[in-house]
This record gives C-alpha cells, structure tokens and sequence, in this order.
C-alpha cells in the first residue's frame, strides 16, 4: 500500500505526471454503419479516394460551350450557336460531343461534355429556336468547377480523434464509404456513501459524472453505488480497472479520517497516486493509474466533481486518447462584482453573461459553494481564473468560455 501525501499540486503537473504512466498501446474500438456514427469520435483517418467533382462541373445554368467560340462575344457583337438536342442534368455525365459552333443546355452540377470548358449563363443568352444567342465574352472555365477543386484524392476527410459531424456523414455517403472504426470507450462510475445506500439521500452527482463522460467520448458507463467501506470500494476499482479504460470514484475524498476511497485505491498499490489539486472548487481530487488505465477519486459535490472533471480529467482523455474536443466559443464580458481568489489555485467560476446597451457583461453566480447544482444550472459560461492572478475587480473585462446561448 502506497502512502498518499495530500497537496496542491499544479494542475500541469498533475497532468503531465499522470500521463507519462498511461498505456497509450491499445484503445477499445468498434466498426458501425456510416448512418450510426454521428457525434461519435472517429478511430481512424478517412481520406478521400477520388477527386471532387471527377470531371468539368457546371456551377450555373445555362450552356455548355467551348470557350473559343465565345471569345470575342459582347452586346454590339453577339455570337449564335446551335443548340444540340439534351440537356445535362445535376451529376449526368453526358454522351455528347459537342463540335465548334455548338453548345447543350445544362443544369448546375451538370458534367460538362466532350470539347467543352465553359458554361454561358441563361441570363447572358436569348434563345431563338435550335439557336442561342450569346451577348458576353466568356473565358475558359468560367462558370466551371474543374476536377479535384472541391476535394482532391488523398484530402483528409476525418482525422482520428475527431468528432463525426453531420458534414462527415456526408462526404462518406458521396464516396461510397460504408464503415467507420469509432472509439468504445468504456468508463465505470462509483459513488460511496451509506446515505445513498440507505436513500437518504439521492446520489445525484453520479448522474453529472456519467453524462460528462458519455458527452466527451465514452460509449458505455457503469454505474455503482458502495458504502464507505475501504474493502469494498477497492474491490469495485480493482475489478473496474480490469474492465474499464477509466474509473470514477466519487466521494470519500476529503483528507482526514473520512479518505475511504484514497485509502482503497491506494491499497491496490498504483503506479501512480496524486492527491490534491490547486483548483477549487475540486481540491481533495486524486489521480492514479493502475494497470496503465486512469482512475479519478473525486468529491461527490456537484460543482467540485465538474470542476475536476473539466480541469483535470478532460485534458488527459484529450492527450492520452488524442480526442479533439470541439472548443467552446469565447466572450470578453465586463465584471459586475468583484470576484477574489487565492494566488496559486485556479478557480472555477460560474457566471451568468448577459447583453446590456450592446455590451456584454459577467455577474459570477457564486465563486464557491461546491454543492450548489442551482450555480450550474443558472449559469451560461465559466471562467477558470489564472494561477497567478489574485481576484478580478468589478469593472474589469474578463474572457469567459460559453456553455450555453447568451
């Protein structure tokens, strides 16, 4: 059994400690339907096996034409070209050749035909009978997409990592791309506490907790609830660490007589144990790997619980695993009360950022308070503060992150 030695650690130390002993050798994945792989994290690079579009496209309207013949076109001087029977449909690829004097009518996102390098839009035309008339100059590929200009052979569609868009779904479909490996990551939650055993009290948190994780990748969560029992939470990490790539413990944080699930954890002998953070709320936080798999003891406060997981837990799944979470659009808001903190420790703040006479500004909800559900619901941005900073003063712009619409 390791002894746990409690302090604030940095929140990079933690980090970079952490993931020098993570196992980066194999991640769970699995193969789905292109139509099941929506806002999952992609598994592999995808790239595309043919250029966009593969031949001359029409962007407008109107007449497929080779550009010589209308090259000294113009109102005083118009040019008349006959009219071959058809017309080009969107993604048609024709079976006409068009000679010199000659055109086709097409439509946008028609191919172009044989000889052809120009469309003339209808509204530069008039049409007499099997003739058109053509009032402008028209230069080669003009009102054309040529080969490979909206996506080249090799052009990375997705990267591994990233998260399928509706946009991805797409492109797959148009290249007759069928699969795609996706990440199965699994994940188990634990909340320790007779009250929840004895429901007196409802384990609310665990909820938060889980659906963080489902949000930030993981397909698959357990969810147990344990009593403040040494032996028992470290027998559910144990068997939770042979199963699962990440295990949450929450509860039993606190350092003093009431550390259960520090003490079990540390029972298990990790490779690597951390306990505590300079962050608040979120400060009896601890990390540790076993079997190169990450484990997180957390409080079971609601806002301590998302300080870490967003601080602390979010930037190791991004470095270990390589997910690229998408980022939160940035505001600068100006402070409507003075907010303090303590140098050395990043502060979770929850604020509630709203327009005024066309400005924006940041009313912090309550800057403690780990317990308060009511300051995550109530808020629409956060502000981390900076280690180095002590308090922020009314009046002051600030940078917030948005977690909702303003």
């Amino acid at each position: 059994m390791k002894h746990v030695i409690w302090s604030l650690h940095s929140v990079d130390s933690i980090i970079d400690d952490v993931l020098a002993f993570l196992s980066c050798e194999y991640f769970p994945t699995k193969t789905v339907n292109i139509d099941e792989a929506l806002h999952k994290y992609s598994a592999q690079e995808v790239y595309s096996n043919i250029s966009l579009p593969p031949y001359l496209k029409a962007t407008m309207d109107g007449y497929a034409v080779i550009s010589s013949d209308c090259e000294d076109a113009s109102h005083e001087n118009p040019v008349s070209l006959k009219v071959v029977n058809g017309r080009i449909r969107p993604w048609m690829k024709p079976n006409i050749e068009v000679k010199e004097g000659e055109c086709v009518e097409i439509e946008t996102g028609g191919f172009l035909p044989k000889n052809t390098d120009a469309v003339v839009r209808v509204e530069d035309t008039t049409r007499e009978g099997n003739r058109v008339i053509i009032f402008r100059r028209i230069s080669r590929y003009e009102n054309v997409s040529i080969p490979g200009e909206e996506l080249k052979a090799e052009d990375r569609i997705i990267s591994r990592g990233e998260l399928v868009r509706p946009w991805h779904i797409a492109a797959f479909k148009l290249l007759d791309i069928e699969k795609l490996e996706v990440y199965d990551l699994s994940a188990h939650v634990i909340a320790t506490g007779d009250e929840f055993l004895h429901q007196m009290a409802k384990p609310y948190t665990i909820d938060l907790v889980s659906n963080w994780l489902i949000e930030h990748g993981f397909e698959k969560i357990t969810v147990s609830i344990v009593p403040d029992v040494t032996s028992e939470i470290a027998s559910y990490v144990s068997r939770s660490n042979e199963k699962n790539l990440v295990t949450v413990v929450l509860g039993g944080s606190s350092v003093g007589k009431d550390d259960y699930s520090i003490t079990a954890v540390s029972s298990l002998n990790p490779d690597i144990i951390i306990h505590g953070a300079a962050i608040k709320p979120g400060k009896t936080v601890c990390t540790a790997v076993l079997n190169g798999k990450l484990i997180v003891v957390m409080s079971g406060l609601p806002v301590a619980a998302l300080s870490s997981l967003e601080q602390i837990v979010k930037p190791i799944l991004s470095q270990w695993i390589g997910l690229k979470y998408l980022p939160r659009p940035k505001v600068k808001a100006i402070l409507t009360r003075r907010i303090t903190t303590k140098s050395g420790v990043r502060e979770f703040v929850r604020i509630r950022v709203f327009r005024r006479n066309g400005k924006l500004y940041a009313e912090p909800i309550m800057t403690g308070g780990s317990g308060s559900i009511g300051s995550l619901v109530l808020c629409n941005a956060w502000l981390i503060t900076k280690e180095e900073i002590e308090g922020y003063e009314e009046g002051e712009e600030v940078e917030v992150e948005l977690i909702a619409p303003v």
